[in-house]
């Protein structure tokens, strides 16, 4: 029990000291992001700019609530394989058949090895952010207009590490699937292999209100974040992610990844 009632009470003070701090976010009612993880702490979007002098220790709370409720909630909904280690959460990138159980194609996708979520920038920030620090976002990644990703509360995030390395995952939805994810080393003409344990569909183990997607301007010169319309967030659960004028649109489940193997 020791386990979760620290979590339990860190949340609780958190929250606490967001009401403190910012009443009006907290009266809000909005989700904290975590780019895994949606949960109704409370706070306000910043889609539309305007955080005021206390914004940055608002983004500090949201992150370490965010942190601890992917503590709780993100625990294996079954045990660890004995040749799998516990991680924090991870999150892949997956294209494929949402209905298949296994496939080829795994060498397109990703995975973020920190939560990108509140290491992205929102779009309404675009400019004042990125385009005025030299491409560079406070979190130290660089901005690449020529293949963006941006995730459905309208944040752009780094690119995920291509490829997903070859290995054994334990992966979940945070819903009733946690199994096993296998992806093979490239064969000969350098195709990868997947496929999830116990019958499961890569359905089953996506994330369903995290949406992302990679945006690759047309041309050069041609679309960025600039012309999305900030309107168009947060995205629904499980919904396309929206278009974004002279861009070319993919988009990617996410799946979690809550144990990956022990000599990775």
């Amino acid at each position: 029990m020791k386990c979760c009632t620290v979590p339990v009470l860190a949340t609780f003070l958190l929250c606490g000291i967001e009401a403190f701090v910012n009443p009006t976010n907290l009266l809000s009612k909005h989700r904290v992001r975590a780019f895994g993880l949606s949960h109704t702490v409370g706070r306000t979007s910043l889609l539309k700019g305007g955080k005021g002098p206390l914004g940055r220790i608002s983004d500090l709370f949201e992150e370490a609530a965010a942190s601890t409720i992917d503590y709780l909630l993100m625990q294996p909904k079954r045990d660890v394989p004995d040749d799998l280690r516990r991680v924090r959460t991870q999150f892949i990138a997956a294209l494929a058949d949402p209905n298949a159980s296994s496939g080829t194609g795994a060498e397109q996708w990703g995975i973020w090895r920190v939560d990108p979520g509140p290491r992205g920038v929102y779009l309404s920030q675009f400019d004042s952010t990125l385009a005025k620090n030299g491409w560079k976002a406070p979190a130290g990644w660089m901005f690449d207009s020529s293949e963006f990703w941006i995730e459905e509360f309208g944040r752009i995030m780094e690119k995920p590490d291509f490829p997903c390395p070859p290995g054994r995952y334990l992966v979940t939805g945070g819903r009733q699937v946690t199994t096993v994810l296998k992806i093979d080393p490239p064969d000969s003409s350098g195709k990868q292999r997947w496929s999830l344990a116990d019958g499961a569909k890569l359905y089953d183990v996506t994330h369903l209100p995290c949406r992302s997607a990679k945006y690759t301007p047309v041309s050069a010169g041609s679309g960025s974040p600039a012309d999305a319309n900030v309107s168009d967030y947060p995205v629904k659960p499980g919904g396309p992610m929206p278009p974004i004028p002279g861009c070319k649109k993919q988009d990617y489940a996410v799946l979690f990844v809550v144990a990956i193997q022990k000599d990775s």
